[in-house]
């Protein structure tokens, strides 16, 4: 994959935060929902939608951390009251562990379904027996195709067959494929879909997440200040959606990136000046909320360390950036993050 440019480093942080967030307002789940996942039996017509915060104990850890799932959705039937659950994965990049990650998912989310409704008891019947179907589905944000396997069984087990060290790097590459293909032939039924969705399907439903997913999935520097300024010139955002879209998108810039000064540039050949006001608002509101908390700590250097927090916990700045911006020492910088 090509670098990413000076904002790679703040994609992966930017998409796990910025993605949970869209997702909690009701008209972009709604989208979501309508224009990008199909789920099979499901009239969304039918049902009542409501978020559920989640946390599970990370599988990969052997202390007791606790991790918090995307987000987990319930479709409750309006009628029966009856549930599913869609659980959203927004990944930035393949995740070759994601079948064992849905699966921990999975049998965590029915584990505390079964001790909500006390159905960990003996002596349950057939008929309570039974846990809320959970749909899967991962919403992939980043370039080229997504090559995870999408079920457990495909992973399990080793090749035993000895290679020799004389073998050469075909023969090798012979011996691995062909255990791959033995296990595929094991796979077995999928445990969650992927969404890997194109400019074009992105640009045919122009609503706030297509916008969001169509900007990260940017390759180059030039791409990515010409597709926000696609969105910004092109797409119709009323100016509340649009002052949304450029605080989200703010993230990822700093002031004195490449990707900025290209951005801000274009927006000035083409007359955009309310538009930059824009982008100096969402600074300058920034800023204030950081005055704010600091004021409220009481502390000598309170507004100094409340910009800090500002910049580096809403905007998703490196210290690096923080310390250029506010004109401090690095050290100073991370010895104030570490307190958070």
């Amino acid at each position: 994959m090509v670098d990413r440019f000076s904002v790679n480093n703040l994609v992966q942080t930017y998409n796990d935060k910025i993605f949970k967030e869209i997702v909690k307002y009701e008209d972009d789940l709604a989208d979501i929902l309508i224009y990008f996942i199909d789920i099979p039996g499901i009239d969304l017509d039918q049902y009542s939608i409501e978020v559920e915060e989640v946390t599970f104990i990370n599988f990969t850890q052997t202390n007791v951390e606790k991790i918090e799932a995307d987000k987990i959705i319930k479709l409750v039937h309006k009628r029966t009251g009856n549930y599913t659950y869609l659980h959203l994965e927004f990944q930035s990049k393949v995740d070759y562990m994601m079948p064992f990650r849905i699966n921990h998912y999975r049998t965590n989310l029915w584990a505390q379904y079964f001790n909500k409704t006390n159905s960990t008891q003996s002596g349950v019947s057939r008929r309570q027996a039974r846990a809320p179907q959970i749909i899967s589905v991962v919403i992939y944000l980043g370039s080229g195709n997504w090559t995870a396997a999408d079920n457990v069984d495909e992973l399990l087990g080793f090749d035993n067959t000895v290679i020799s060290p004389r073998a050469t790097f075909k023969e090798v590459s012979a011996i691995n494929k062909a255990f791959y293909e033995k296990c595929k032939q094991q796979a077995s039924n999928p445990i969650y879909s992927v969404i890997n969705l194109s400019d074009e399907e992105l640009i045919a439903n122009k609503c706030f997440f297509s916008a969001m997913v169509y900007v990260v999935q940017s390759k180059t520097s030039k791409q990515f200040a010409d597709k926000i300024l696609h969105v910004i010139s092109d797409w119709g955002f009323e100016h509340e959606h649009l002052f949304r879209f450029i605080k989200f998108v703010y993230a990822l810039l700093d002031k004195n990136s490449n990707e900025y000064s290209l951005i801000i540039n274009a927006l000035s050949q083409r007359n955009k000046k309310d538009v930059i006001k824009m982008f100096v608002s969402v600074q300058d509101e920034a800023e204030a909320r950081g005055e704010a908390k600091g004021e409220a700590r009481g502390e000598a250097r309170g507004i100094e360390i409340g910009k800090v927090e500002v910049y580096y916990n809403d905007l998703e700045w490196s210290p690096e950036q923080i310390a250029q911006k506010l004109d401090m020492d690095i050290e100073h910088v991370n010895e104030i993050i570490s307190k958070f």
